[in-house]
């Protein structure tokens, strides 16, 4: 399958899968992440329950703090 991730264009094998085994295999951390799945806001709590597919567009934002 393919997938846009923060505009780079990835091929996975997998036929579908969660935004928790796609950061696996990108090794991405998933602390302090929010990701956006085809306009949908995804919070780090229901990233693996978030089936991606073939096409999805997947936006992955860090929250960071300071001041």
């Amino acid at each position: 399958m393919k997938v846009l991730v923060n505009d780079k264009e990835h091929l996975l094998e997998a036929s579908s899968m969660t935004i928790t085994e796609l950061l696996e295999k990108l090794n991405i951390p998933s602390i302090g992440l929010v990701a956006d799945l085809d306009g949908q806001i995804i919070n780090n709590a229901e990233l693996s329950s978030k089936n991606i597919s073939d096409g999805s567009k997947i936006e992955l934002i860090r929250i960071v703090g300071g001041g």
